[in-house]
């Protein structure tokens, strides 16, 4: 992710916008094809979960992108 993104991130967290800013960072690492291990897939399904969001946002980064 550039710095910019991540800023962008870090500026929706402090304007109270926690779910766009987990959206923002899923939908990222997605277009960045980050591998993104699936512990880390785990814990952001735990915190999507906890904020109610819908599961698309984590489950794309589990998808199988060979």
């Amino acid at each position: 992710m550039t710095a910019d993104e991540v800023d962008m991130i870090w500026e929706l967290i402090d304007v109270d916008e926690p779910g766009i800013a987990f959206e923002m960072l899923c939908t990222q690492l997605y277009e960045h094809d980050a591998e993104v291990e699936d512990e880390v897939v785990d814990r952001l399904q735990v915190i999507g979960t906890a904020m109610q969001l819908k599961p698309r946002q984590w489950e794309i980064l589990r998808a199988d992108r060979s």
